[in-house]
């Protein structure tokens, strides 16, 4: 693994240090900056994936079974925990973090029916995409 920067030094320590501290402090910076630059490009691993489920009517109705195609949302979205630097005499870990997940970005809602004879339909969202949105909202 290649040395980012180097601290150590027998000779003027008192003044390579602050130097040290300062550059350290400008890599996490620029490490920061570019984990917050593409949010969005973690979209390119959520996607809709589709499926075939039977769904079938009791409680007495005359209906037939019937296949409907479903999608749901599946893929990696990005999260971290970025240090942030503790101030005073605090032995309290501080992280920046961020979730995000896998989750539905745009939903049509179907009605379906279950063919001859049946009086009975159903209605239900079906997801029509899928982005990573942050995981503590609650209408995911």
């Amino acid at each position: 693994m290649p040395i980012l920067f180097r601290c150590s030094s027998t000779r003027h320590r008192r003044k390579i240090m602050p130097k040290c501290i300062r550059l350290a402090a400008i890599w996490l910076f620029v490490l920061a900056f570019q984990l917050f630059q593409h949010p969005s490009s973690s979209t390119l691993n959520c996607r809709l994936k589709r499926y075939k489920e039977v769904i079938e009517v009791e409680d007495g109705y005359n209906c037939k079974k019937t296949r409907v195609r479903f999608g749901m949302c599946v893929g990696v979205c990005n999260s971290y925990a970025l240090p942030v630097p503790i101030k005073g005499d605090s032995n309290v870990p501080r992280f920046q973090t961020e979730c995000e997940c896998c989750a539905p970005k745009e939903l049509l809602r179907r009605t379906i029916r279950f063919g001859d004879g049946c009086e009975k339909s159903i209605k239900i969202d079906q997801i029509r995409s899928c982005e990573c949105k942050n995981c503590s909202r609650r209408d995911l």
